[in-house]
């Protein structure tokens, strides 16, 4: 019997504490308007500015590139070239192999009349893509997949790629 009066001792210490938490909350909110004014305006301020500076791509644009090819990015001045794959230890078709392995390529990106960027970008591995003067260039596949025994001629590998135009 000791404990269920001491369950409801305590029980009634939460209720006085949530009395007078919304005592106090009425006194600040209800009899303070001007700063309950303040803390809702600045509360929709923080939600509105949140989202408009949230950066935001575009839909994106996707195309397919043979090596040493380049394409222009419609509604830009920008410019992507696949230069080369650098290497290709992915796991070939038809094998059992631990890890699913790794292609790298390199890739320019330049802007006309202006500056270039040579990076690397990756088929499993990180950095799968970039950004460029407010584009986001990625990596989505290369082809074609290696096959056992089967050498795959450097300039044989065709890479598709997303561009998405990033927004603030």
């Amino acid at each position: 019997m000791a404990q269920v009066a001491g369950f409801y001792y305590y029980n009634a210490e939460i209720r006085f504490g949530f009395q007078k938490a919304i005592e106090w909350c009425s006194i600040i909110f209800v009899e303070n308007k001007e700063i309950m004014k303040t803390i809702f305006l600045s509360l929709i301020l923080a939600i509105v500015f949140g989202t408009l500076l949230q950066a935001e791509a575009k839909p994106k644009q996707q195309f397919k590139l043979l090596v040493n090819r380049q394409k222009v990015i419609s509604g830009s001045q920008i410019t992507v070239k696949f230069i080369s794959v650098i290497e290709d230890a992915r796991c070939p078709e038809g094998t059992n192999c631990i890890q699913a392995g790794n292609a790298r390529i390199k890739v320019t990106v330049s802007k006309r009349g202006g500056e270039s960027k040579t990076f690397e970008m990756n088929t499993n591995l990180g950095p799968k893509g970039d950004t460029f003067e407010g584009y986001a260039i990625n990596l989505v596949n290369l082809t074609p997949t290696p096959r056992d025994n089967i050498r795959i001629n450097r300039n044989g590998y065709t890479a598709t790629f997303t561009v998405s135009r990033l927004t603030r």
